[in-house]
């Protein structure tokens, strides 16, 4: 029998918006599309793991609606914080004490803007 590793991103989150922490309306639609698809996959799910952060849960939360809609039984989610988002701001400001005429960190001296609304 051969095992398979599906990796899966969380749908879109509200960028620009008071909670990015959460899925946009197009991301709630693309994650009910992943689930139905992926609900009619002939594969057998052994686990399921995710981050703690609420897009991931969310997105996952539409794929077990829709393997329940299947008929299908999928293991408990396992909720794991290892698997969350890093701060890449972070780590590039780090890199930069070792590079600092590095031109492609020149972004980090002008955060983007976030749209509110």
């Amino acid at each position: 029998m051969m095992t398979h590793l599906l990796l899966v991103r969380h749908a879109q989150a509200s960028f620009g918006t008071d909670d990015y922490d959460r899925l946009s309306d197009h991301g709630h639609r693309q994650a009910n599309l992943l689930g139905s698809w992926l609900a009619a996959q002939p594969w057998r799910y052994t686990s399921i793991h995710a981050g703690n952060q609420r897009r991931h849960v969310q997105t996952l939360e539409a794929l077990y609606a829709a393997a329940a809609a299947a008929q299908r039984v999928l293991p408990a989610m396992m909720v794991d914080a290892d698997w969350n988002e890093f701060d890449h701001e972070c780590l590039l400001r780090g890199y930069r004490a070792f590079a600092p005429d590095d031109p492609d960190l020149e972004s980090l001296d002008h955060p983007l803007p976030t749209a509110r609304g």
